[in-house]
């Protein structure tokens, strides 16, 4: 096992508990696009509704806000969303500031960001992701709210995100770490053309990577 993979998951272990259309958008050169609730259509305006940092056929991701946060609280919470989670937010408080902290996050910069999961259409929130990207390595991690469990919304967003990211990053490598007991996560993993590259004692996790460091 390369020390460099093991030390990406052990850091970012608490994230990066994976997996719980190929038809998508994404903002232009850094910038991203803002939808009307009224109108539906992408326009730049004051009127700002949200930002969206990148579409699938049913979902997007767009900055956490505050009216997110009861939803939040409430999927973090539930045992099916929390079982291979470690040290994730789940109280009122921490979840909070991690939606401030968070607000200003973009989605294909250099570092780490946290962002909102939601139905394109209604703008209802289904889960969050996590993105790290540094250090020629492309880092995930997510929830999807219990609510939305079987739906396919995971293996729809990701097949999407990576390939963009990819485009974005042809010379970083995508790295993940899996609880060895969330079959569902390992299945969606080879799925998405990722190596099972084995068990890490150290991080008591399975360590997938796809596009190998060259």
């Amino acid at each position: 096992m390369n020390k460099f993979k093991m030390l990406i998951c052990e850091i970012f272990k608490e994230t990066l508990n994976i997996f719980s259309s190929d038809s998508y958008a994404y903002h232009e050169k850094g910038r991203p696009w803002i939808r009307s609730e009224k109108s539906n259509k992408n326009f730049e305006s004051v009127n700002v509704v949200r930002f969206m940092y990148f579409e699938t056929k049913r979902l997007a991701l767009r900055n956490f806000e505050i009216k997110d946060l009861e939803e939040l609280v409430d999927y973090r919470s539930n045992y099916l969303c929390s079982k291979f989670q470690r040290g994730q937010f789940k109280d009122n408080k921490n979840l909070t500031k991690l939606i401030e902290k968070s607000k200003n996050d973009d989605l294909f910069s250099i570092g780490k960001k946290r962002l909102a999961i939601i139905f394109k259409k209604t703008n209802e929130i289904v889960g969050d992701i996590f993105i790290s990207i540094e250090n020629r390595t492309i880092s995930l991690g997510y929830t999807i709210s219990y609510k939305y469990h079987r739906q396919g919304f995971a293996y729809e967003l990701l097949s999407a995100l990576i390939k963009e990211l990819h485009n974005h990053y042809d010379k970083y490598e995508f790295v993940a770490c899996v609880e060895k007991e969330n079959i569902a996560s390992k299945n969606l993993m080879l799925k998405l053309g990722f190596i099972n590259e084995g068990y890490e004692e150290k991080i008591s996790s399975l360590v997938f990577s796809k596009y190998g460091l060259k």
